[in-house]
């Protein structure tokens, strides 16, 4: 209704939405996050909140007693437990099989899960271990030694110098 003569009417903005947001392909987004965690990235590093774009380069890392989901928005996630360390790598340069795999994981410390399942291949890379899943998800462990448990799906484990090993849930 129009405002009274001498009156200014106020319309309120309408809010932004709260709902879920997507980040852009090939980058993940920080869903969940209990305690602190940080960032290291080719513009600087610094603290991380809920709902943080992560890019292709950037290191994630949790503090003692923290803990972070990051999502692709389309029901994938990886975990950090507390103490971990993790880059979002380059699929081109960082993947064995770039052309199926949207998203590479190198460097990672501490315990990391991995649910992946909604893409064609995921892969994360320990130095010359390479771990691929198709459709699967894992959970490493590289402190006080590396391990891989499976979670659901199948692995395949590349270990320079060795034939691959496929590892199933319970492996």
């Amino acid at each position: 209704e129009p405002a009274a003569r001498g009156h200014t009417r106020l319309v309120a903005e309408p809010e932004p939405a709260r709902g879920p947001v997507k980040p852009p392909p090939g980058a993940l987004k920080v869903a969940d996050l209990k305690g602190k965690a940080a960032r290291e990235a080719k513009a600087g590093a610094g603290p991380l909140a809920a709902r943080a774009i992560i890019n292709v380069g950037d290191r994630v890392s949790t503090d003692p007693g923290s803990k972070m989901m990051l999502g692709d928005g389309t029901g994938n996630t990886v975990f950090l437990g507390e103490m971990s360390k993790l880059t979002l790598g380059q699929p081109r340069s960082d993947a064995t099989t770039p052309a199926i795999t949207p998203f590479v994981f190198t460097d990672a410390e501490g315990d990391v899960y991995v649910d992946f399942r909604k893409v064609k291949a995921v892969e994360l890379v320990l130095g010359s271990t390479r771990i691929q899943t198709s459709g699967g998800s894992f959970r490493v462990k590289t402190l006080p030694v590396r391990h891989v448990a499976v979670a659901s799906g199948s692995v395949l484990l590349l270990v320079a110098g060795q034939a691959p090993k496929r590892l199933s849930p319970g492996d």
